[in-house]
């Protein structure tokens, strides 16, 4: 069995203009999503918890989404002025695991599966610093056809 991993799961996005009108929310972890009207970071915490390879989860985010989770999570802080900061203060309580997950909290149609593969995939592939998921294009728009999603993608060279 892999060692498991505590999480660092980033939650003060704010939401932009456009959706904030749509959705009243202004924090993406917020927006309510899917038939049973559920904040966003609730689909990420429930995939994270049901990971066989991942142990605490820290939330760092806007007082809301703290009261919204704290029972649910080993420990709630505050978001801070910057990503950096941010990571700064999720890391600390952390500090003395060598293995840390870091993700964000808008990605709800991650499943424990699509966790637990990718840390099977960092496991398998010892010796880095940082690993990064990388999914193809055509593979993406094969599994999420809708040409209503926005999305971005990027050009690598090896």
């Amino acid at each position: 069995m892999l060692k498991k991993i505590n999480v660092l799961l980033l939650a003060g996005g704010k939401s932009k203009i456009s959706m904030r009108k749509f959705t009243g929310k202004e924090n993406k972890a917020l927006i309510e999503i899917g038939p049973h009207r559920r904040p966003m970071i609730l689909y990420m915490i429930e995939a994270l918890k049901k990971s066989k390879y991942t142990d605490k989860i820290i939330v760092a985010g806007p007082e809301e989404v703290q009261k919204l989770v704290k029972d649910m999570v080993y420990l709630t802080i505050s978001e801070g002025q910057t990503i950096p900061d941010t990571l700064k203060s999720g890391i600390l309580p952390l500090k003395k695991d060598p293995l840390i997950l870091i993700s964000t909290c808008d990605a709800p149609l991650i499943t424990e599966k699509h966790i637990d593969c990718f840390i099977e995939e960092c496991y398998g592939c010892p010796g880095f610093d940082i690993y990064y998921p990388i999914i193809d294009k055509e593979i993406y728009q094969q599994s999420y056809p809708s040409s209503d999603l926005r999305r971005v993608y990027v050009n690598l060279i090896e």
